[in-house]
C-alpha cells in the first residue's frame, strides 16, 4: 500500500511546489518562454502548423492516424503467420 501512496504523496507535493513557483514568476513577470527548438518542425502534429498554418493542425492528424493504422495493420499480418501451439491440458 506504501508503494502507493508514498509516490502520490511525492507528486502532489512537487506539484504544489511548481504551482507556487509558477504563480510567483507570472506575477513577477519573470517567466519567459524559450522559442522552439528547431526539430519540431519536423513533428507532424507541430511541425504542421508551424509549415501550414491552420490547415497543417488537420494535415498532422491524417498523418498520424493513417501511420497508426499502418502499424496496426502490420502488426495483425505479422502475427497472424506465426503458428498456433495449443497448451496441454492440466497434469492430474
Amino acid at each position: 500500500m506504501l508503494i502507493i501512496i508514498i509516490p502520490g504523496v511525492q507528486l502532489a507535493v512537487s506539484s504544489i511546489d511548481s504551482s507556487k513557483t509558477l504563480n510567483t514568476k507570472l506575477g513577477n513577470g519573470d517567466f519567459k518562454v524559450p522559442p522552439p527548438l528547431e526539430g519540431v518542425g519536423n513533428l507532424p502534429f507541430i511541425g504542421g502548423f508551424i509549415s501550414f498554418g491552420f490547415l497543417g493542425l488537420f494535415i498532422g492528424a491524417v498523418i498520424l492516424s493513417v501511420g497508426l493504422k499502418l502499424l496496426e495493420v502490420w502488426l495483425q499480418e505479422d502475427t497472424q503467420s506465426l503458428p498456433v501451439v495449443e497448451a496441454p491440458g492440466p497434469v492430474e
